[in-house]
């Protein structure tokens, strides 16, 4: 009967409200200042979150993190029984926005190419098909190294040819045929439609659903819990008391919680679409860019820059070779990196133009075709990158037991839509497991800490960079 609130109705808090809710808490509100309920996550009617995007990879590769890869493929059980799920709904019963969808999750495959087609797979890449061997022999079987003639051969007689053919590439990569993508704006209005059947209640808008601050008290009972939460206050100025506070609030959980900022930074990946001409006059296109035909395709140490298949005619291609902050002043004249976006004040849509450099030269390299087409749009994606790359889902201490933040996704949290709520469940209840010991609250670490050690004298700070413009979308001979 605990009355419970969620900021944020990304994919940590959708998950963990649904999960939540059918495990028995009957009193569980997620607020977020986005109108998602309207603009159904849609990025371009008022959405900005990380998770209110086109598409994100389904992906099991995670070098020697053995928990990730077990996590990942338990997830994707999941998306496929959502596809069947969806499946079986009439067409007249389906929600706003997921008419004519069809599937949430397209095992596409995802080919990861290597640096350059000199350099050898990496050894992340390779720490990964090891412990495939170990966890998933069968999945092993699964992942191709396509500069093997042994392996290049089982993937052309499994069906995976027509891959292999497409991509003109002499160097060595890994074809993963149990991976793929989900389309990331449906798959949040499937979620908050299942967490709304099973009692989760929202509270939307940039008055009624924008938490402002935590309603604070102090207590006398403890020295190491000197303070309590009771609830959030919202722009309209309401009070919403609650027992347990959960911020799930991505780019803008440093914002809301102070105590995370030497754990959690806010960064954006940069994002860039291309539109294809209408599909009757090019249906060539649309066709080989599909996700029943194209992969998804990676290039460089962690996907350096990456690109998924065309849906609705769109192809999204990503970099994320450095993650860009955007450092402000706070009130107290704290300096804390927050988003930017299309929505904010300032706002902001173009990206770096070292971002807009490194896509050209793989556009050119594996999308010729798309050349003539020029970009049509970009954006920055801002999430929270942790000083590991590891969830942050705890208590946060000192607050005996009344706030907790699911946060630090990192740019890789997306997958887990269907089970991470669950995890997060066993770390409310303080149940000891491989995951919840590596998301719990933790020491700062000495030296290099994914970047955040740089603070605002490094050179990812989004004013230290020359933005791209719409001529620069453009190709040209030289650029």
């Amino acid at each position: 009967k605990s009355r419970i609130a969620i900021v944020g109705a990304g994919v940590f808090g959708l998950s963990t409200a649904y999960h939540l809710a059918i495990n028995g808490f009957t009193d569980v509100t997620v607020f977020d200042r986005s109108p998602y309920s309207n603009a159904l996550y849609d990025q371009h009617r008022g959405c900005d979150a990380a998770s209110a995007d086109l598409n994100k990879i389904l992906r099991a590769s995670y070098g020697n993190r053995a928990e990730y890869q077990r996590l990942a493929y338990a997830a994707r059980e999941e998306w496929k029984r959502w596809n069947n799920e969806l499946r079986m709904i009439r067409k007249e019963d389906l929600p706003d926005g997921l008419e004519g969808v069809g599937d949430l999750y397209t095992e596409c495959g995802f080919l990861r190419l290597s640096d350059s087609p000199i350099h050898p797979l990496s050894e992340k890449e390779l720490a990964g098909l090891s412990n495939l061997e170990k966890q998933f022999p069968e999945y092993r079987l699964k992942n191709y190294i396509i500069s093997d003639s042994s392996e290049e051969e089982r993937a052309r007689t499994d069906g995976w040819g027509h891959v292999l053919d497409s991509m003109n590439w002499s160097g060595t990569g890994v074809l993963d045929a149990t991976a793929g993508y989900v389309r990331a704006d449906k798959a949040c209005v499937w979620l908050a439609k299942k967490a709304r059947q099973a009692g989760v209640q929202f509270i939307e808008g940039n008055s009624k659903g924008n938490v402002v601050n935590l309603k604070l008290v102090e207590s006398l009972e403890s020295l190491s819990d000197s303070k309590i939460v009771e609830g959030v206050m919202t722009a309209d100025g309401v009070f919403h008391p609650a027992d347990l506070v959960i911020i799930a609030a991505g780019g803008w959980t440093p914002y809301l919680v102070p105590d995370t900022r030497k754990l959690l930074e806010t960064t954006a990946g940069s994002i860039i679409s291309i539109q294809l001409p209408p599909l009757q006059e090019r249906p060539d296109l649309w066709d080989k860019y599909s996700g029943k035909n194209w992969p998804v395709v990676s290039q460089g140490h962690d996907a350096q820059v990456y690109s998924l298949p065309q849906i609705d005619g769109m192809i999204k291609i990503g970099y994320r070779g450095t993650k860009f902050t955007n450092y402000v002043s706070l009130p107290d004249n704290t300096r804390i990196s927050v988003p930017v976006t299309a929505y904010t004040t300032p706002s902001q849509t173009h990206v770096p133009a070292q971002a807009i450099q490194e896509i050209k030269e793989f556009i050119r390299r594996h999308f010729p075709d798309l050349v003539t087409l020029g970009i049509s749009y970009t954006r920055l994606c801002w999430y929270t990158d942790s000083i590991d790359n590891d969830f942050l889902i705890d208590y946060v201490p000192g607050y005996h037991k009344t706030l907790f933040v699911a946060s630090g996704g990192s740019g890789h949290g997306f997958k887990f839509a269907p089970v991470l709520g669950q995890h997060v469940l066993d770390s409310l209840r303080e149940q000891e497991t491989d995951l919840t010991k590596i998301w719990r609250w933790r020491d700062v670490p000495q030296g290099r800490r994914n970047g955040l050690e740089e603070g605002e004298v490094g050179p990812r700070v989004l004013s230290k960079q020359t933005l791209a413009t719409e001529a620069d979308w453009k190709f040209t001979m030289n650029a």
